[in-house]
């Protein structure tokens, strides 16, 4: 068992509980929805004539956005797994 104070060691399993629904939710829609909004806005983007300049440039805030958001979804994931390495040092 680990020499962790109670708080600490509450705190990293409710970020690994946390990382671990992060985790199935990425992979069971999250992933698969921000790949599919991709190929929607880049499909947009190629077909925009050179004058729609607005229709570019907003398909090119929504890709931001998605990677935003997929960037915050991994940092709770990884938050996760660090969390229970610390929890677990011994397991790889």
């Amino acid at each position: 068992m680990s020499d962790l104070p109670q708080e600490t060691r509450d705190q990293l399993e409710e970020e690994q509980r946390l990382g671990n629904r992060a985790h199935k939710a990425y992979v069971d829609f999250i992933e698969p929805f921000i790949a599919g909004k991709r190929i929607a806005l880049c499909q947009n983007f190629f077909d925009a004539k050179i004058d729609q300049l607005e229709e570019m440039l907003e398909a090119k805030r929504l890709n931001m956005i998605l990677d935003s958001m997929e960037n915050e979804v991994l940092s709770v994931i990884n938050t996760g797994k660090m969390a229970s390495q610390q929890l677990n040092p011994t397991s790889e």
